[in-house]
């Protein structure tokens, strides 16, 4: 059964994403609420599915990682959803789409350096199930924020 957001909801969720490690009386304050409602809807939220985890937001290149890729995958008749799953496994993967179009699904992935990116588009292309690939690396990050905007 899915929860129907309300106007707390929106902002208690807007407010954790801007910044999840402020305290909850911080956040109460914020939105209007007692820190104990904060705390209750927070706790309604995960177990919803809504809030999936709290976690940093990393700036790729700073760390280290200053390729991103992404990667238009054609797969074999049938495997779809074993190739997706095996690709999603790899800890260079950032994202795995189903998509429509030319491909059958879209790949974004981080890379220390070309060796990195080459070696894994060679271990996905020698997997079973893939038909070919064609890679794009981003140039410039222009914008990449993957917060919900209400």
């Amino acid at each position: 059964m899915a929860l129907a957001l309300d106007e707390t909801d929106v902002k208690l969720l807007t407010a954790l994403e801007n910044d999840a490690r402020r305290p909850l009386r911080e956040i109460a304050k914020e939105i209007g609420v007692s820190a104990v409602t904060v705390m209750n809807r927070m706790k309604a939220l995960e177990k919803a599915g809504m809030i999936i985890g709290y976690t940093a937001r990393l700036n790729p290149a700073k760390i280290g990682f200053e390729i991103t890729a992404v990667i238009s995958v054609k797969v074999k008749g049938g495997q779809l959803i074993q190739v997706q799953q095996r690709i999603a496994k790899d800890s260079h993967i950032c994202g795995v789409y189903d998509v429509t179009g030319d491909f059958d699904a879209i790949v974004i992935a981080r890379f220390k350096n070309v060796r990195d990116l080459n070696s894994f588009v060679k271990k996905i292309l020698a997997g079973e199930g893939i038909e070919r690939t064609v890679t794009q690396i981003a140039l410039n990050v222009i914008k990449e924020d993957f917060r919900v905007n209400f």
